[in-house]
C-alpha cells in the first residue's frame, strides 16, 4: 500500500483500539428524493423534509439554504410579477427535487465511502496520499 505518511497514520489510528473493544454503530440514513404533490401550490418541502441526507461537510444545510432561496424567488415572482402561485411552487419543487436526488445520492456514496474502513483504504487518498488526489 502506498500512501506514505497519511496511509501510515490511518493504519495507526485504525489499530489503536484493542480488538475486543466494544463500540456502537452509527447507521447512515437517508431516503431517495421523490417528487411530491404541492396541493395546488400550497405545499413546498425544503431542507431535510425534502431530501434528508447523511452528515457531510454541512451539505444538508447548504441545500436547505438553496431550497429557501428558490422558494423566496418563487414568492417574489408571485408578489412582484403577478405570476401564478401554483406554477411557481411547482417550478420551485421541481428544482428542489432535482437537486435533492443528486445531493442525496452523491453524499450517501461519499459518506459510506469515507466511513467504511475497507472502502476508504482503497481510495486514492490512502493509496496515493493527499498530495496526489
Amino acid at each position: 500500500m502506498h500512501g506514505g505518511l497519511f496511509g501510515d497514520i490511518c493504519k495507526q489510528v485504525h489499530d489503536l483500539p484493542p480488538e475486543d473493544a466494544e463500540h456502537g454503530q452509527i447507521r447512515i440514513a437517508s431516503w431517495p428524493t421523490k417528487a411530491w404533490g404541492s396541493f395546488g401550490g400550497r405545499l413546498v418541502l425544503c431542507g431535510g423534509a425534502a431530501h434528508p441526507m447523511p452528515f457531510l461537510r454541512g451539505q444538508g444545510l447548504n441545500n436547505a439554504i438553496a431550497d429557501l432561496a428558490v422558494f423566496v424567488d418563487a414568492l417574489r415572482n408571485v408578489i412582484k410579477d403577478g405570476a401564478g402561485m401554483g406554477g411557481e411552487v411547482e417550478k420551485c419543487s421541481s428544482e428542489i427535487v432535482e437537486r435533492g436526488i443528486k445531493g442525496v445520492n452523491d453524499f450517501t456514496l461519499n459518506c459510506e465511502t469515507v466511513h467504511n474502513w475497507e472502502t476508504f483504504r482503497q481510495s486514492d487518498l490512502v493509496l496515493r496520499g493527499p498530495m496526489h488526489v
